[in-house]
């Protein structure tokens, strides 16, 4: 069985002096080419959507995105912008961005501005293909894990949201009049209670059977290629060696994934047959280190170093000692 791994996401432009967003996607997008996949209209002129080749190695994926990066980057200086790669705008307004009518990108906007004016955010899309069939509820437990790891918008406006991903929470329905939430709990609302079994094209987990693919949609991307690149090697072995027998409810699920949005690897995770809730870091470093051999060494580093970071700049920080992966 051959696995291979990929990544989607968003590419914002700036103003280099104001830092706000510049709606300079179409001249860019005349500037760059890259064979076999690449750049292509997001839903606003201010940002392109990049879609990678599949991989076999991380190694390579990261090459590609760094190749990637790089062109977008002088594409974007030639037309007096700057190319970043943001889990969240601080402060974008909605209404100075152009929308893209080759994606109903202005229907988009109609139906979302909300979601825009909110948070002018991206998200990341790791895609693993070449999968054995098996049921989704087997892959669905470590999506909530990836969302842990990759969270990066704790701030909106210079305030705390009590979330270590508000991007998720916006994404969700979660939003507040004032940005903050703080709930015990997901709201029966929002879009966090979707049963497992209908998460088909959902926000956040997305198994095609018929082509042995899995798509696992982060609401934050990390700033950094290496780290997308490790995330997609992680996804493609959680897809290759799922927890045997380790399958959640739907409920259970969707509490997990709410408090990894919330409260990033501090989150406490349900487990099936235990009453003791444990720690997504504990669990998180489990899994790296029992997938030493799917992962490898570099990106086991890198992954260490996020979750190190993560554990330090969380939103609710415990007083406990850090977790060791194994390079």
């Amino acid at each position: 069985m051959t696995i291979a791994m990929g990544v989607q996401f968003e590419v914002m432009f700036v103003d280099p002096r104001s830092g706000g967003r510049v709606p300079v996607g179409p001249q860019v997008l005349e500037l760059v080419g890259l064979p076999g996949a690449g750049f292509s209209y997001g839903p606003t002129y201010s940002a392109l959507r990049y879609r990678s080749p599949l991989f076999l190695r991380p190694e390579a994926l990261e090459a590609q995105l760094e190749e990637a990066r790089a062109q977008v980057a002088q594409a974007a200086e030639l037309v007096g912008a700057e190319a970043r790669l943001l889990p969240l705008h601080p402060w974008a307004p909605a209404e100075r961005l152009l929308a893209a009518p080759e994606l109903a990108g202005r229907s988009l906007l109609g139906r979302q501005g909300w979601f825009h004016h909110q948070a002018m955010t991206t998200e990341l899309t790791l895609v693993v293909e070449g999968l054995a069939p098996q049921p989704v509820e087997a892959l669905a437990f470590d999506a909530p894990l990836l969302l842990a790891l990759s969270t990066g918008s704790p701030v909106w406006a210079g305030q705390s949201t009590g979330f270590a991903s508000s991007r998720s929470a916006i994404r969700h329905g979660d939003v507040a009049a004032d940005g903050a939430v703080d709930w015990p709990e997901p709201p029966r609302d929002s879009l966090w209670q979707a049963p497992l079994e209908a998460r088909d094209l959902s926000l956040d987990l997305t198994w095609l059977q018929a082509g042995r693919r899995i798509e696992y949609r982060l609401a934050d991307l990390p700033g950094r290629t290496e780290e997308i690149a490790a995330l997609a090697a992680l996804a493609a072995a959680f897809a290759c060696a799922p927890v045997p027998g380790l399958v959640l409810t739907s409920g259970q699920w969707n509490r997990n994934l709410w408090r990894c949005a919330r409260d990033g690897v501090h989150a406490l995770l349900e487990l099936p047959g235990q009453s003791r809730r444990v720690p997504a870091h504990e669990v998180l470093v489990s899994r790296i280190n029992a997938l030493e051999c799917l992962v490898p060494a570099r990106s086991r580093a890198v992954l260490g170093r996020m979750l190190a970071r993560r554990r330090v700049l969380s939103v609710h920080p415990p007083g406990d000692q850090p977790s060791e992966v194994r390079a």
